[in-house]
């Protein structure tokens, strides 16, 4: 007779168990790397919009002040009667430009760090003086400009003291200018308002023309909102997925500006996931209640304000 041999239960409970402990292991395992990826997807994806961020505020901070007065008494002399800049309620006013604020609405005059910034800045204008031209306070003076035609925005040119897209300004001065008459013929009529009637502004030759713009960037329902000032325009959106922003400069020390964003992924999670975002001011928590079931990111650049 033949004797039949097969498994026994004590053999087929250890199987068992043995195929239990591997399974229990690997899928550990996957568990753990499937983290390190939701993990590392999060943090990838709000650094992205945080560089996104940077680079949009970037280009307006880049000529911040260009050929415009660094002084607050300077600045608002020379802007005298645009309310764009210079509204009646003196909580709103333009100090200079580079100011950091509350929000989109008031400025704050007694720190050097806040969630908000206001900007003036110069936009090239693609055409330029072939000379040196004298412009003494307070006066019209015709200015030829070499390529006018050119001048990207020459139909956006107002001569309405209150709007913004009145006023140019060039590299070498330390003023803008008011475009005073409808820009007919390749020149601009222009002024410069100062208390000084002796004062005057040289326009250097070769020098070209750059159009005085402003923008008030601020956060708004985790998105990073830019209002230009320009006529007839509102707070558009720039960037999705931006919880804060924090704004540091100091005009009368070292004149650096450091743009903190705080960036957030897309993905809810289990409430909690992150007990502390590294880079981020505490000061800065109380301006925005973080929702704590997504994962954060700081980016920050800085940049020295050459004017």
């Amino acid at each position: 007779m033949r004797r039949c041999r097969a498994f026994t239960l004590v053999e087929l409970l250890i199987s068992l168990i043995i195929t239990g402990l591997v399974m229990a292991a690997l899928i550990t395992l996957f568990f753990s790397v499937f983290k390190s990826y939701e993990f590392h997807q999060d943090i990838t994806e709000a650094k992205q919009r945080g560089h996104i961020a940077l680079a949009a505020i970037q280009p307006f901070v880049l000529n911040a002040g260009l050929g415009l007065p660094n002084t607050e008494t300077d600045f608002q002399n020379a802007f005298s009667g645009m309310t764009k800049l210079l509204p009646a309620d003196n909580t709103k006013k333009f100090s200079g430009y580079v100011q950091l604020a509350s929000d989109d609405t008031y400025k704050l005059t007694a720190t050097h760090e806040a969630p908000a910034l206001w900007l003036v800045y110069s936009v090239p204008g693609g055409a330029g003086v072939n000379y040196e031209y004298q412009l003494p306070a307070n006066t019209d003076v015709v200015v030829p400009l070499e390529g006018f035609d050119n001048l990207s925005a020459t139909t956006n040119l107002s001569t309405n003291a209150q709007l913004i897209e009145s006023w140019v300004s060039f590299p070498s001065t330390t003023a803008p200018f008011r475009n005073v008459a409808t820009p007919l013929s390749p020149n601009l009529t222009l002024r410069f308002s100062s208390p000084t009637s002796s004062a005057v502004q040289t326009v250097a030759a070769f020098d070209e023309v750059h159009f005085v713009r402003a923008a008030k960037i601020f956060v708004r329902n985790n998105t990073l909102m830019i209002d230009r000032l320009l006529q007839g325009s509102n707070p558009q959106p720039a960037v999705d997925g931006i919880a804060g922003l924090w704004c540091t400069f100091d005009p009368d020390e070292n004149r650096v500006l450091t743009v903190r964003v705080l960036a957030r992924a897309s993905t809810s999670r289990t409430p909690g996931i992150q007990s502390g975002i590294e880079g981020w001011p505490t000061a800065a928590d109380a301006h925005w209640p973080r929702d704590s079931k997504y994962r954060y990111v700081v980016v920050s650049r800085s940049w020295r304000i050459r004017n």
